[in-house]
């Protein structure tokens, strides 16, 4: 286990990942289940399903086609690394579920102000919030939003419902 490097003065909300609200929420369908793909899946980002219909990645499947959904934090992980004490990876193989509405927490790149959209990177399925209608290179905008404002590096709580 590693040494402890730090103290926080208070709990941290979340982990990415976790359920925000307990608003309706839905996750993507598959006859088949949902498997993570030959690299795992990492939790608390976005992620597509390829062809098959069962292979879930965190890399865009086809040029600019938006992600299946969101890859929230489930119990269903196995921690295989040598003396590793946490993962944030669905090792290859594992059913996991993508959330195709609700509200998560996520670690934003570049912070976030509530109201703006979410853009999703096309290479790993990490998130950052930026006004709708900007081309970023390598993200796609999704149809999700940002509804809190934080700072870069920091968790904000994305929806799929749009933020008054």
């Amino acid at each position: 286990m590693a040494f402890q490097k730090q103290v926080s003065y208070t709990w941290a909300p979340a982990v990415e990942g976790d359920f925000a609200s307990t608003n309706p929420r839905a996750s993507a369908m598959s006859i088949d289940g949902l498997r993570a793909g030959d690299d795992g899946v990492t939790i608390g980002v976005f992620a597509w399903v390829k062809d098959d219909g069962v292979t879930v990645v965190n890399q865009q499947t086809a040029k600019d086609i938006k992600p299946t959904g969101f890859v929230r934090r489930g119990i269903n992980t196995a921690i295989v690394g040598y003396m590793q004490n946490a993962t944030m990876t669905y090792q290859p193989g594992m059913p996991l579920s993508l959330q195709t509405m609700g509200d998560y927490w996520a670690r934003s790149k570049n912070g976030g102000t509530r109201g703006q959209k979410i853009f999703v990177s096309t290479k790993d399925g990490s998130v950052l919030c930026d006004e709708a209608g900007v081309s970023k290179t390598d993200y796609i905008e999704t149809d999700w939003y940002c509804a809190l404002t934080a700072n870069a590096n920091e968790l904000v709580i994305i929806s799929s419902t749009a933020v008054y």
